[in-house]
């Protein structure tokens, strides 16, 4: 099963202990002996010459060519040296570069230059933080709100850097303060995703208030299908389906073109045992984007659980056409395996599909079911612990503590096996099998104990 979600930032470099930044500089000295013997004894200016540069420093950053962009900036800074920019613009090079402490060298230099330049503080911010050094990337986050004390994104990355550095529920609570005011001064949407991700990562006991930010960043957006998406992810990953069904169904109304919505509410309906409508979302899908292998893959589920097989061998099969390294793909030749009773190959395949996707509950299960037909008990155990610990869908979760159950029945472990039982009677109270099961492991175990 697969979901959405996200958030993220920089990275940076020491100038004069860097031997790769000292060949550039070398060829860069190369080249500033042409520029001062050729250029200027033709009259041209340095100005000009440092502008001509600098466009050929950024024509090189946007192939991604970085070496020569540093080259091209040393060069501008040995004919302008008491220019921060240059330093800056050569700093986020040497960043995207992974150079990390040469360019916190020429962020403090164009700081030298311009110590109230608030912007400067915040480049070298970033760099800190990429390198580790997250109190040094705190305090040039609180020296940028100092000098600009209206501007929300120092706010937001110090309190991104905080949360990251927070040792205790105190200091998370300063940090998403930080969000709080960046919030105040600019109630941008993106603010109010920032710091929804942030209450779901650091404040779970706060998930209404995660819903409340989605929905302030919701009015804010006057196409917000792709909100409904995402806030439809993390219903889902807190195990409220119907509202995640909800979310999605916003979305594909507010853009009936989504092939992604269409695809994620058929996942959630098809879980739900819903088949009609499933295939009738996966359907759509598909007609939506005919390349989109997961839509096949799971509309082949579907149609097998239906029981139309032939339809949905040839989904399945498409599936693997479309996508021969998709993690479901490994996962539909795992249950390929599993029918065959080829335990052995089943296993291999779901560890593909495990190592594509570490997060696959469908994997677990079908691995676990091999390594229970293999006598592997504590090996399925482990597998089906994972499953209940991925999936969210209260049917899954059922059949999952039913044979875990019976597995830890057989080894013995009656407390564990009883709380087993009971998980199902909670999410089924209707289950006469999980109720016999229980009054047995309790029987057994009172019989253990005369």
């Amino acid at each position: 099963m697969q979901s959405l979600w996200i958030v993220g930032i920089a990275a940076a470099g020491l100038l004069a202990m860097s031997g790769e930044v000292g060949a550039l500089e070398q060829r860069g000295g190369e080249l500033r002996d042409r520029v001062t013997q050729d250029s200027l004894a033709q009259g041209e200016s340095v100005r000009d010459r440092v502008e001509e540069l600098l466009q050929q420093a950024l024509a090189a950053q946007q192939a991604n060519e970085y070496d020569q962009a540093i080259a091209h900036y040393s060069d501008a800074i040995e004919l302008d040296p008491t220019n921060a920019e240059l330093y800056v613009s050569r700093g986020n090079v040497l960043a995207w570069s992974n150079q990390n402490e040469a360019a916190i060298a020429d962020y403090s230099r164009a700081i030298e230059l311009e110590p109230t330049n608030a912007d400067f503080y915040g480049q070298r911010g970033n760099t800190l933080e990429s390198s580790g050094q997250l109190e040094e990337a705190i305090a040039n986050f609180t020296r940028a709100i100092e000098l600009r004390p209206d501007y929300p994104h120092f706010y937001v990355r110090r309190g991104q850097v905080a949360l990251k550095a927070a040792q205790s529920k105190a200091a998370k609570e300063t940090a998403l303060a930080d969000l709080d005011r960046a919030i105040e001064i600019r109630p941008y949407l993106d603010l109010y995703l920032i710091r929804a991700s942030a209450l779901l990562n650091h404040f779970p006991e706060r998930f209404d208030d995660v819903l409340a930010d989605y929905d302030r960043a919701i009015a804010l957006d006057s196409n917000p299908a792709w909100l409904y998406l995402q806030r439809a992810a993390i219903l889902e990953r807190a195990g409220k389906l119907d509202q995640a069904i909800a979310d999605l169904t916003r979305a594909v109304e507010g853009d009936p073109d989504n092939a992604r919505g269409y695809l994620a509410r058929g996942q959630l309906l098809r879980t739900q045992g819903r088949l009609d409508e499933a295939i009738a979302d996966l359907d759509r899908a598909i007609q939506g984007n005919a390349e989109m292998a997961l839509a096949y893959s799971e509309r082949g589920f579907a149609l097998q659980a239906q029981g139309t097989r032939d339809q949905g061998r040839a989904d399945l099969k498409r599936a693997l056409e479309l996508a021969p390294d998709l993690s479901s793909a490994y996962t539909i030749r795992g249950i390929r395996a599993l029918n065959a009773r080829r335990w052995d190959a089943a296993i291999a395949y779901y560890n593909q599909a495990l190592t594509l996707d570490p997060d696959d509950g469908l994997a677990y299960i079908g691995r676990g079911s091999a390594f229970e037909k293999q006598g592997k008990l504590d090996q399925a155990i482990a597998d089906y612990n994972r499953v209940i610990e991925l999936v969210p869908y209260p049917a899954i979760r059922a059949k999952t503590h039913m044979r875990r159950g019976s597995l830890l029945m057989q080894q013995g472990q009656l407390d564990r096996a009883i709380t087993d039982y009971r998980a199902v009677l909670e999410i089924n109270p209707d289950s006469e099998e999980a109720q016999q099961k229980l009054e047995q492991a309790l029987g057994d175990r009172d019989a253990a104990e005369q």
